[in-house]
């Protein structure tokens, strides 16, 4: 599963790097323009095939409702799948832009049982524009990886962490922190809808207890701030290159 989190890490920031840039270079770029830039996000090794926005089936495959349901990006290989809602507006997501992000690609997963209960499917949010508090605890509720401009996302903090000397650079303390709480928050729709051998599929997600939404949203904001500070320090100029490759595809995407 380390390669499909490695993945996982790497499309995120990018994703979070393109928002960063969308967010203060101007206006918001046109939603189907920000689609486009977004799915091509996805075009990475051990995602052998990719579908972008306008069909209504997931790689063919209708819903188990029957209903067609627009995705604005996935892509499927030996690494999972990856399902991605792209949005570009000023006012951020909303709660009916999750609850219909979350109906739809659960409708699809149940269409395609048993094979989706055996392989990792993340669903990835990804916003141009601001996105509050409320709205962040819900994606972790639902079980969606959110990318916004403001934050590095949860799945590349969670990379860091990992390394084996993190804890040189970054308090040990949050690490562990992030470590316990960031995990649930990243698991894939398989570990929340575990398939049973009777055919029944069995809701299984970890309980947030407390303040524990709050404390890993804070956590997210402090280490987005040390991570940066560490970029600063040891590879200036690097994320600032990386997101001048990206918006790249994004003015092409703008002339698509």
């Amino acid at each position: 599963m380390a390669d499909q989190h490695n993945l996982l890490a790497q499309i995120t920031l990018d994703a979070s790097l393109l928002a960063r840039h969308a967010a203060v270079s101007g206006p918001l770029p046109d939603g189907r323009a920000w689609e486009r830039a977004v799915g091509e996000l996805l075009c990475r090794p051990g995602l052998e095939s990719r579908q972008y926005a306008g069909l209504t089936t997931l790689f063919g495959a209708k819903s188990a409702s029957g209903c067609g349901h627009e995705l604005d990006g996935s892509a499927r290989g030996w690494r999972g799948r990856m399902l991605v809602e792209a949005k570009s507006k000023a006012e951020g997501i909303n709660k009916a832009d999750i609850a219909v992000f979350g109906l739809k690609t659960f409708d699809y997963y149940c269409a395609q049982l048993p094979l989706a209960a055996s392989e990792p499917w993340w669903r990835i949010i990804v916003s141009a524009g601001p996105v509050s508090d409320n709205h962040r605890r819900l994606c972790l509720q639902e079980g969606i990886v959110l990318c916004d401009p403001v934050h590095l996302p949860i799945p590349m903090l969670l990379s860091i962490a990992s390394k084996p000397a993190a804890d040189q650079y970054i308090d040990e303390v949050k690490l562990a922190e992030l470590v316990r709480l960031g995990e649930q928050a990243c698991e894939p729709l398989c570990e929340r809808w575990k398939l049973a051998d009777n055919g029944l599929l069995n809701f299984r997600a970890h309980r947030w207890r407390g303040t524990e939404m709050d404390d890993l949203l804070w956590l997210q904001e402090e280490l987005t701030g040390d991570v940066l500070s560490l970029y600063d320090t040891y590879r200036p100029g690097r994320l600032e290159t990386k997101m001048e490759q990206l918006t790249s595809r994004l003015r092409m995407a703008a002339y698509a």
